[in-house]
């Protein structure tokens, strides 16, 4: 008996071609994802197909990945005849990717003008700004967008990482959780607010965010590193180790690669804080924390010397880091040298009296820690808050926002 051929109807067809070509271009494999998206237009009857613009501002986007930008720009153009502000918003998000937040600009006023009833558009507007350095205009145009939509996901994104660069924590952690709550699978927020939480030390609700972010990009390296970072903290070496091992091998940002140093040392790999602070050195020279980070590790690792080495750099580039003082004093200690051991206890107490590093080594000393009384000027203005911490770790906070747009 013959049975006709079934065919899968158009719609379905270029739907699955679509999702193939964008996987294939997240995957780097630029010219197999540009057979993808040529297929799709071949089958259509209108080049204002929807899947059709689709189709031809993807390729655009591989064509940038490429260096190929005439050829980006000419389908750019042509996306634009048929719907200019889908195009403009698509461009702008493209020329983002590739680090040219400048050129994106133009891109996003164009899609704001074409629609200015968008408040998300207007909020990415903001997001722009807020890059280029134009704190006020970045939080004018913002919340003009959430007097409008105070409800809308994206508005009330930005609203987030604005406060996040602006060091206001636990108003950005509001504001994600007001993106969870319209929207409870949103992977950006879910990323965003775990980090978020594990800088303010609540480890255990990070953890559980950043798996539900896992879920849905299981290979996100900045996602593996937090979600490790996380674990480590909870004391959970094993799963710690198998997020640090998931990120292995992909290339990372000096400060997400300095953010999984920490992780080896917090589950005593020192050579993998060792390999990671090095390399993180050969693109930021001037960085004291990989400095302060690699001497901690070799002095649990007993090479001595080198970690004298680092632990002079540390000082020489960041006079304020009491654990660079005291793993210095400890090196004293070791070479018997009891009264240089206490002078940098001392320099570390001024720094922070109740910090875990000057709390241990006087332990080690036998002198009394300072008692809550006797923190340093810094701890008494209320440096330790929550929402307001100590000086050098707000400065970790804000490395780390620097580095919010990565990868999610």
């Amino acid at each position: 008996m013959f049975h006709p051929i079934q065919r899968i109807p158009p719609v379905f067809k270029n739907s699955t071609l679509m999702k193939e070509g964008i996987a294939l271009m997240e995957a780097g494999r630029l010219e197999q994802s540009i057979a993808c998206f040529d297929a799709i237009q071949s089958q259509l009857q209108w080049p204002s197909d929807p899947a059709g613009l689709e189709a031809l501002t993807q390729k655009a986007k591989v064509f940038y990945k490429l260096g190929r930008e005439e050829e980006a720009v000419s389908h750019f153009d042509t996306a634009a005849f048929l719907d200019p502000g889908f195009t403009h918003q698509q461009w702008a998000h493209t020329l983002r990717e590739i680090g040219r937040p400048l050129d994106a600009l133009g891109h996003t006023q164009l899609a704001c003008e074409l629609h200015p009833n968008k408040p998300a558009l207007w909020a990415e507007l903001a997001s722009i700004l807020a890059n280029l350095g134009r704190t006020e205009q970045a939080r004018s145009t913002l919340h003009a967008a959430v007097t409008v939509a105070p409800r809308d996901p994206t508005v009330r994104y930005v609203e987030g990482d604005l406060f996040w660069q602006s060091g206001q924590f636990d108003r950005a952690a509001d504001s994600y959780r007001r993106v969870l709550d319209e929207m409870p699978r949103h992977t950006k927020a879910q990323g965003k607010l775990g980090a978020l939480l594990l800088h303010q030390g609540n480890f255990s609700e990070a953890a559980s965010l950043l798996a539900k972010a896992l879920d849905t990009l299981p290979d996100d390296p900045w996602l593996l590193v937090h979600q490790a970072h996380a674990l480590a903290e909870l004391k959970q070496a094993e799963a710690a180790q198998d997020s640090l091992s998931r990120s292995n091998g992909q290339p990372l940002p000096p400060r997400l690669q300095l953010q999984r140093a920490q992780v080896h040392l917090l589950l005593s790999n020192n050579a993998g804080c060792i390999h990671d602070c090095t390399q993180v050195l050969v693109n930021l020279p001037e960085n004291h924390q990989a400095y302060a980070m690699r001497a901690t590790a070799l002095l649990n690792s007993g090479l001595l010397n080198e970690c004298k080495s680092d632990l002079e750099a540390a000082i020489e580039k960041n006079p304020d880091n009491p654990s660079s003082y005291t793993n210095l004093g400890r090196l004293y200690l070791h070479a018997g040298d009891a009264e240089n051991a206490r002078r940098m206890l001392e320099r570390a107490r001024k720094i922070d009296g109740q910090h875990k590093s000057v709390t241990e080594f006087s332990q080690q000393l036998g002198i009394e820690p300072p008692s809550n009384n006797s923190k340093s000027s810094r701890s008494l203005n209320g440096a330790h808050n929550e929402s307001n911490p100590h000086p050098v770790k707000r400065r970790k906070i804000a490395d780390s926002a620097r580095d919010l747009n990565v990868s999610l």
